[in-house]
């Protein structure tokens, strides 16, 4: 029913702007002139000079996002689980409301999970951000992810999952990507330890410049013109 949709609306319009090359895909045989345009990120409210990580000897992971199925915080809570059972001194912060959270805390058991809740304001979103060592951005269907650009703009570094448009936004130089399995993303968060520390922050924070929104107002400009 949707590639029936997405092949009639092709036929409409002159073209169709997609986010990633994830989104991109679901085109794929429609026949639509198809427009790759990513979205952008505040790089003044999202920045690594709002705050950042306290060296106690915790790994302070965090997931910003909508507590709700489709968007994988089971993904995220079981990362921290593995990772927990591992042995690592962990403490994984959950920033957001939904229907999922009861399922959530149960699946977190002993771990140490805590659920912030709504944060008000962007401005303390970016601080908690900046505050992590590391945000788990692991939804494996995510079209594009704003909060893996809104994180890595803070200088934190993202584990993401090696599929969806998420992933087209961490390179080497600002985190690292695994399957959407809590083993294997905790695995992948196992590798980045060792490069924990300045560079990774500023090879994040350089990785987010590349996404400003007055790049994407460009590009949507001169698809306009």
């Amino acid at each position: 029913t949707v590639g029936a949709l997405n092949r009639r609306l092709a036929k409409e319009f002159d073209a169709v702007v997609v986010t990633s090359r994830f989104a991109a895909d679901e085109f794929e045989s429609t026949g639509a002139d198809l427009e790759l345009v990513p979205l952008g990120v505040d790089l003044d409210t999202f920045h690594p000079g709002v705050g950042a990580p306290i060296d106690d000897g915790v790994l302070k992971l965090c997931y910003v996002g909508r507590l709700s199925h489709e968007k994988s915080p089971q993904l995220a809570v079981a990362t921290a689980v593995e990772l927990h059972r591992r042995g690592h001194r962990i403490r994984l912060d959950l920033y957001g409301t939904g229907p999922d959270q009861a399922m959530l805390a149960d699946a977190a058991g002993d771990a140490p999970v805590v659920f912030h809740g709504f944060v008000a304001g962007r401005d303390e979103v970016a601080a908690r951000l900046a505050a992590a060592d590391l945000s788990l951005s692991v939804c494996p269907a995510e079209t594009f992810g704003l909060a893996v650009l809104e994180a890595l703009a803070c200088g934190t570094p993202v584990v993401t999952a090696n599929r969806g448009g998420a992933h087209e936004l961490v390179d080497a130089t600002s985190g690292v990507s695994g399957p959407p399995d809590p083993v294997a993303l905790a695995d992948a968060v196992e590798s980045l330890l060792p490069r924990l520390g300045p560079e990774l922050r500023r090879g994040a924070r350089a990785r987010a410049e590349q996404y400003s929104w007055a790049r994407t107002t460009a590009q949507m400009l001169a698809l306009h013109e």
